[in-house]
């Protein structure tokens, strides 16, 4: 991704964390070291209690382009994480390897 556009690389299948407004505990740190390479995920609706885990390890809960274009959203955030490491607000460092797991989504129902 540059700040004048955006590609789909791939996606990332983990564990069910939240479903219906309570959150599944014993998962959320393995969805957590499923995108622990990342710098932020964007989402719709976080609780107190991932989005604490998520800034525990680095990772930036973004909320504020819910249900908005995703890759205007996306590019948006990215121009400005590019002007917080300019004006060195931030340091971008580079991620470790995420603990990617095949077929670690284990069920919708």
């Amino acid at each position: 991704m540059g700040s004048a556009g955006s590609k789909f690389v791939g996606h990332r299948r983990v564990d069910l964390y939240c479903q219906g407004g309570f959150g599944e505990e014993e998962t959320l740190p393995s969805v957590v070291r499923a995108i622990n390479d990342c710098h932020a995920v964007f989402v719709a609706k976080i609780g107190g209690c991932p989005r604490d885990e998520l800034k525990a390890a680095g990772i930036d809960p973004v909320d504020r382009f819910a249900h908005e274009f995703i890759e205007e959203s996306a590019i948006t955030y990215f121009k400005e994480y590019l002007a917080k490491v300019r004006s060195h607000e931030i340091m971008h460092e580079v991620r470790g390897d995420a603990d990617i797991r095949q077929g670690a989504y284990i069920s919708a129902a």
